[in-house]
């Protein structure tokens, strides 16, 4: 936890393996969250790791490619998020304006500029949103899901900064009370593990 905090690493770690400690030392933070709890690197909007709740709300990032581990792309591009997001419109909207805000602080990003070029060739509603350039500073809003087994739940997400890591965001998802969220979670998390694409 010290060399967290204080974002060093001894001169005989070689940076791969610093780089696994610290995603290490987050999964151990993760997995002591009770709540679905997501790590996200903040300029790309790209998830990280996550703990075994959100891995039963989501869906396990393991199985998932590069651009689908991106939130914008996932929303916009992957199949299932127009079934998983009961506002989908809502939620694509938001990201696209949380994408904005981004790329306007770092034009010269050549992983956003890509991933903004393959969602520009892909999807039409994002075609026909980018041009609107709404901006988002923050992901804070109420989601609601709709689970395959539960049915609708609704979270609270509470974003926790790094101060060691600004590039980096620790995202909690706290069950509201609507639709018997927290008793619907705890249901998951007692059955069979449910791997979603």
């Amino acid at each position: 936890m010290f060399l967290l905090a204080r974002d060093a690493v001894s001169s005989s770690t070689a940076p791969h393996q610093a780089r696994d400690i610290q995603r290490a030392t987050y999964q151990t933070i993760l997995d002591g969250i009770v709540y679905p709890a997501r790590l996200l690197d903040r300029r790309h909007m790209t998830l990280i790791a996550c703990n075994e709740s959100a891995k039963q709300i989501f869906g396990d990032i393991a199985s998932r490619s590069e651009w689908e581990r991106n939130s914008t792309w996932f929303v916009l591009m992957h199949p299932s998020s127009r079934d998983m997001l009961v506002y989908w419109e809502r939620a694509a909207r938001r990201s696209i304006a949380l994408l904005h805000a981004n790329y306007d602080q770092h034009p010269e990003d050549p992983w956003l500029r890509e991933l903004i070029a393959d969602l520009h060739a892909s999807s039409p509603e994002f075609r026909a949103w980018w041009p609107e350039h709404e901006i988002l500073l923050s992901c804070q809003g109420l989601d609601e899901i709709q689970h395959p087994l539960v049915g609708r739940l609704a979270f609270q997400p509470t974003i926790l900064a790094v101060p060691s890591q600004p590039n980096l965001q620790i995202v909690v998802y706290t069950p509201l009370p609507q639709v018997d969220t927290a008793a619907k979670l705890r249901t998951l998390l007692r059955s069979e593990p449910i791997l979603r694409a």
